[in-house]
């Protein structure tokens, strides 16, 4: 393989190429520098061109592949040192800035045959300097606006040919204190700002809470009745309303009754639903004829339904007469169900939200977890604090969260969280705002899933809810 001596500069693109005693008999040529392949020549398919000029100062591995009689062949890898085409003065371990006219001196020295056109100084992948006229050998960088820190330079050289070169200098110190004291007064002015505008923020919200409003209340509930949350669609607008889901349970033949004129979609929903509930039961120690039990979902509406959002309040509802246990009337609920009692995100979240806010019976919203619209409940909390005294938002990622939240007497931790709730906020009136954090934190120990928590606790931090996740 014929390749260019290594005492070359490599100012111009180089030719690689073989030359075995029969060319005819090679096929699949390729040429390769550092394991990266080089385009071919069209008009000579034994020979590649390669531009060094690129390359940055190292020993360059070369070698070709080739098709021999059916075989695949490698040559052996031939070193060859990429020159030096110029060179830095040594960097610096310390550079400390004395006074307005301080900069940093880049001292270059440049190989014979290497021709400048410009240069260009680049700190920590920012470009500070550019020298298109002579001289090049000597270049001063004024710092004295940066902050003490450590940097990295790197110098970019294009040459007249319009190839480019560069080199980095070690990294250095700098020192500027004078500079450390206008950015920390910059800091700290900036701090206050934020800090004014947070307790602005906090202090209208507690202008707007009610503080009568904060006891605790839940109502009896009934049993095998839920308040579901469904669109409804105008011709100028689509917004939130509650549905009743009733649920009954009675001896049978193992029928499942739909009192609705419900499409495929909703059917299997409804059949998951039961399923799960069913599962769930057995799973609590009950035993159960299913052949002799049947089951009657009621929707509140003449309506068509169709879709699977109504699938977690139709579990819920069956699970309550199932259990003889009652569903919290204060409750509004949507999200699609898995036969594992997992939950998934349905459509609608933002009009069936503000729809369940502007009920006055209504104080929890259960929906899936997977919310894809978060920031607009931050954005309904900061436009309507006061919606949220009394209500919940609960982040439900399975059917266990929504027992815990809806069916009354189903799990205590409940009521002990919602008692922390009610004292954080109760010491966030009082301005205690430590205290008020160490009570949220208590609530959202017991009850992960109620999204108002982390809601309140950014209210207190920051004075706005827009950084909540699910």
């Amino acid at each position: 393989m014929l390749l260019p001596l290594p005492n070359d500069l490599l100012l111009e693109p180089v030719k690689l190429s073989l030359q075995p005693d029969n060319l005819k008999e090679l096929s699949h040529i390729a040429f390769f520098v550092d394991g990266k392949p080089l385009p071919s020549l069209p008009e000579d398919e034994y020979a590649a061109f390669w531009d060094a000029r690129r390359e940055s100062t190292h020993n360059a591995q070369i070698w070709a592949e080739f098709t021999l009689n059916g075989t695949a062949y490698r040559t052996e890898k031939y070193i060859l040192p990429i020159p030096v085409r110029f060179e830095t003065t040594e960097g610096l371990e310390t550079f400390e800035v004395t006074d307005k006219a301080s900069s940093l001196p880049i001292r270059l020295k440049f190989a014979e045959g290497i021709q400048p056109k410009s240069i260009d100084i680049i700190i920590n992948d920012t470009p500070v300097a550019h020298r298109s006229m002579p001289p090049f050998e000597q270049i001063d960088v004024p710092l004295s606006e940066w902050e003490s820190s450590f940097y990295r330079v790197n110098v970019r050289l294009t040459d007249l040919t319009g190839a480019t070169y560069s080199k980095g200098i070690p990294k250095f110190k700098l020192i500027n204190k004078h500079q450390d004291m206008i950015v920390a007064q910059e800091r700290e002015h900036q701090r206050k700002e934020i800090e004014a505008r947070r307790e602005a923020a906090v202090n209208h919200i507690r202008e707007l809470l009610v503080g009568d409003n904060l006891k605790p209340s839940r109502p009896e509930g009934s049993i095998g009745i839920v308040n579901g949350l469904t669109v409804v669609q105008s011709p100028s607008s689509a917004f939130g309303v509650l549905r009743s889901i009733q649920a009954k349970i009675r001896k049978g033949t193992g029928k499942i009754t739909l009192l609705a004129d419900a499409k495929t979609d909703f059917k299997l929903s409804a059949n998951t639903a039961i399923e799960y509930s069913k599962f769930k039961v057995e799973q609590m120690g009950y035993q159960v004829d299913w052949s002799q039990t049947d089951f009657v979902i009621a929707l509140g509406t003449t309506n068509s339904i169709s879709g699977d959002s109504a699938g977690v309040a139709m579990a819920l509802a069956t699970l309550s007469a199932m259990l003889n246990k009652p569903v919290d009337s204060s409750v509004a609920i949507t999200g699609a169900i898995n036969l594992d009692g997992s939950i998934r995100p349905v459509g609608g979240i933002y009009e069936k939200v503000l729809g369940a806010m502007v009920n006055a019976s209504t104080t929890t919203i259960i929906l899936p977890a997977s919310l894809a619209n978060i920031e607009e409940l931050g954005l309904l909390f900061m436009r309507n604090p006061d919606l949220f005294t009394n209500k919940r938002i609960i982040a439900a990622r399975n059917m266990e969260d929504v027992l815990k939240q809806a069916l009354i007497g189903y799990d205590n931790s409940r009521d002990e969280a919602e008692q922390w709730i009610l004292r954080g906020m109760r010491l966030f009136l009082q301005k205690k705002d430590g205290e008020a954090l160490q009570a949220f934190q208590r609530a959202q120990s017991l009850t992960p899933e109620n999204l108002t928590i982390a809601l309140w606790q950014e209210i207190v931090r920051h004075g706005t809810p827009v950084k909540i996740k699910p």
